[in-house]
């Protein structure tokens, strides 16, 4: 039986490496330190992803586990996590009394903290202060103006999802 275009054998091998992801996230992250940020399981690929600010991971540890084997990737970009956590904080406190304005948290696939607007709210419209940290941040903030009204839940100084599970 085929269910999202892969069988049985594939689904099972893809949800076992799927579970591995807190492991590996313990391990990469202990030593990449404030280098490291973040990393996902990327649906598509089906692979463990890590992203890291600079310094290479070291999967040297990882070379003799068949079922990792070809599975671990590493992308290099801009923000740590410690950093984007720390910025999601910020906004997210200069924003929580703002009408339709939610900082979301942290996208890690877009390396930024990602803030969504309400199709009313311009951003030319925000505080002073929000508005400046906004810019100062430069990439390390996406903006997303909802296409209708819509009432959205945050999580504060948490990640956002782009639907690949996250950790």
């Amino acid at each position: 039986m085929r269910h999202a275009g892969v069988d049985a054998a594939t689904a099972a091998a893809r949800l076992a490496l799927q579970d591995r992801v807190p492991e590996v996230s313990a391990v990469v992250t202990a030593q990449l330190g404030e280098e490291f940020a973040g990393i996902w399981w990327d649906i598509s690929t089906g692979t463990i992803t890590i992203a890291t600010t600079g310094r290479p991971v070291d999967f040297g540890q990882f070379d003799k586990d068949a079922q990792l084997a070809g599975h671990l990737t590493q992308v290099t970009v801009r923000h740590s996590l410690v950093e984007l956590k720390a910025l999601s904080a910020k906004l997210g406190a200069l924003a929580e009394h703002v009408e339709g304005v939610v900082v979301a948290g942290v996208s890690l696939h877009a390396n930024s903290v990602l803030v969504r607007l309400q199709p009313d709210t311009a951003p030319a419209t925000l505080p002073a202060d929000l508005a400046s940290a906004i810019t100062s941040a430069g990439d390390g903030v996406s903006i997303e103006t909802l296409s209708s009204p819509a009432t959205v839940h945050a999580r504060r100084g948490g990640q956002a999802s782009s639907g690949d599970r996250q950790v």
